[in-house]
Formats: structure tokens, C-alpha cells, sequence
């Protein structure tokens, strides 16, 4: 945000960061496994169109469920308002693999303390790995809490997001959407 203003009103400014790209060929279901959900052995079907579809119907069941079924390549770094001193609701963490976790203490911008795992938080759900889910929750443990402040996002975690696997049910929505 740039510009100059006259006076001292202070006003707050929210960003939503750009939604995530999914890679080009990331899609939920395959053009083989399209083909046979309409018995289509020959490959009457012109690939180009299925395509499409399988990305339209990939795209539209994020946007339903509002969540991604695919896992970043690398690790990303992202900010959150946590819900209270003890709970931040998260997007979807597929693996503790490069998971760093920093609260903003100074409520100043800077996210300089960093908590471990175990010690200072742990991540919900508790089986989700056993699963095959990703965790969306951030707890604050043994008497550690979050800074709160209104809107400010305190909370940044970097990690992996996403599912490390995608839900056979998703893989059946695609077909059936497409």
C-alpha cells in the first residue's frame, strides 16, 4: 500500500495472499482412468477435452471443499490470526518434514520465536497421519499461548501444505464431475 495522507487516522489494510497454484498436470483423476469410466477403450474420446475436464472438475472440488487434495512441492511459509491464546486454525499440513513454527511475540511483524514441536505446541488432529489426513490445527501446550491481537496474524508456520495423499473419494468426485 502506498501513498501520502493529511492527518493521523490510522486505518487497517487486509491482504489475502494469492491462492496457491496447483501444478499444470495436477489433477485428480487420469485421462486412462476417464476413458474407462466410459468404457471409451478405443480412445474415441479427444484427449485434449478430457483434459480440460479433469482440471474444471479437479479445480471445482477444491473450491467445494475449500481445500486442495495435492501437497505443495516444497515447503511455504504462511501467517495466521489465531482463533484464541491457545488454538490457530490452519490450512492443511501434509507432513512435519521441514515444519518450522514462529509466533510473533513483539506483535510487531516479526515472527522471532520459534517453538518446537512436543514442547510448546502440537498439531491436531492427533491420528491424522495414521489417516492418511493432514492436520489443521495448531495447539499451544503446557501453559505457552499465542499472542492475540485482534487481527494481526501472530502465528506463522511453515510447511508443507496440502494432502500427501489424495482420498480415494476425491479421485471418484473427479470422474463423476468431469
Amino acid at each position: 500500500v502506498t501513498g501520502t495522507g493529511a492527518g493521523t487516522e490510522y486505518q487497517q489494510v487486509y491482504v489475502n495472499p494469492a491462492p496457491a497454484v496447483p501444478p499444470a498436470n495436477n489433477v485428480y483423476a487420469s485421462v486412462e482412468e476417464f476413458r474407462g469410466h466410459f468404457k471409451d477403450s478405443t480412445s474415441l474420446l479427444d484427449e485434449k477435452l478430457l483434459q480440460r475436464a479433469l482440471k474444471a472438475a479437479s479445480r471445482a472440488i477444491d473450491e467445494y471443499c475449500d481445500r486442495r487434495f495435492w501437497q505443495d512441492a516444497a515447503v511455504v511459509s504462511r501467517t495466521y490470526v489465531p482463533s484464541s491464546c491457545t488454538r490457530a486454525d490452519v490450512d492443511d499440513i501434509s507432513t512435519t518434514t521441514g515444519l518450522v513454527v514462529k509466533v510473533d511475540s513483539g506483535l510487531n511483524g516479526s515472527y522471532a520465536t520459534t517453538w518446537t514441536q512436543g514442547t510448546h505446541f502440537d498439531l491436531r488432529p492427533h491420528n491424522a497421519a495414521a489417516d492418511g489426513e493432514p492436520w489443521y490445527q495448531v495447539v499451544a501446550l503446557d501453559g505457552n499461548t499465542f499472542p492475540v491481537s485482534g487481527t494481526r496474524a501472530t502465528l506463522q508456520a511453515t510447511a508443507r501444505f496440502g494432502w500427501a495423499r489424495m482420498p480415494d473419494q476425491v479421485n471418484q468426485a473427479c470422474l463423476i464431475r468431469a
